[in-house]
């Protein structure tokens, strides 16, 4: 990858991994960003806040999609910059989670206090921290609260879009919430790690294999092979509890 960088970031340039993913529509009933690290989620709300300024984005309600996740120094900013944000919001550094990191990050973005804002605080529960299953699953149960909800723009950013464009894909269909949505997002940082971005393309190919699996009525008998397509989502059964069932014996 690194010597034959220029050739390999070309080639996921054409599989849509790099360049901004607009919406496809000027309006949409709700504007709900992603958690993520620290600097994502700055990113994340000043790519939606760009395109609301720009009337390119409106909307009604505005949800921050976060959860119980403890930052990480040197990930989500240094110690003494998470130190001053914990001490702001009244917690212990060692208690600081990705929670406090939108909030600070949404008080200081164009979006702060222009549409109706609902943050939803998604607990690690029994897993070691929430995850993009779990923390859609809790938004899912604010749909339900919000009827008048039909349409929703997910906010994440380049590499990432696919990946959850097909997660949440999955997520929305077990749960029956049969609305439009779209993942956008902006492009990558000039910047970008290339590693991070094949990776990104892994965990795509990863997540669209169980529906293609099932699209195509895939079928195998050999023992091993099943064993090592079902250990690939072993840690995942919340949304991909089905698996087992696709590949028939």
């Amino acid at each position: 990858m690194e010597k034959n960088q220029k050739e390999v970031l070309r080639i996921l340039g054409n599989l849509g991994l790099t360049k901004a993913v607009p919406p496809t529509s000027p309006t949409s009933d709700v504007i709900c960003i992603l958690g993520a690290r620290t600097s994502s989620m700055v990113n994340r709300l000043k790519y939606a806040g760009e395109l609301y300024n720009k009337n390119k984005l409106q909307a009604k309600y505005l949800v921050l999609l976060t959860g119980e996740r403890k930052v990480t120094v040197g990930v989500d900013g240094t110690e003494a910059e998470l130190s001053d944000i914990a001490e702001k919001y009244g917690v212990n550094i060692s208690a600081l989670t990705e929670t406090h990191m939108m909030q600070e990050s949404y008080s200081t973005s164009f979006l702060f206090q222009k549409l109706l804002t609902d943050l939803i605080d998604v607990p690690a529960g029994e897993l070691p921290r929430p995850t993009t299953e779990t923390t859609l699953q809790e938004f899912c149960k604010w749909l339900k609260s919000h009827p008048d909800v039909r349409s929703v723009s997910f906010v994440s950013n380049q590499p990432h879009v696919k990946y959850q464009q097909a997660v949440i894909t999955e997520v929305l269909h077990q749960q029956s919430q049969a609305i439009k949505f779209e993942v956008i997002g902006p492009e990558t940082s000039p910047v970008a790690d290339i590693q991070e971005i094949v990776g990104a393309l892994g965990s795509q190919i990863w997540a669209e294999t169980p529906s293609v699996v099932s699209k195509i009525k895939l079928t195998t008998t050999d023992p091993e092979s099943r064993k090592a397509f079902l250990e690939l989502y072993t840690k995942q059964p919340l949304i991909y509890k089905n698996v087992e069932s696709l590949i028939k014996r």
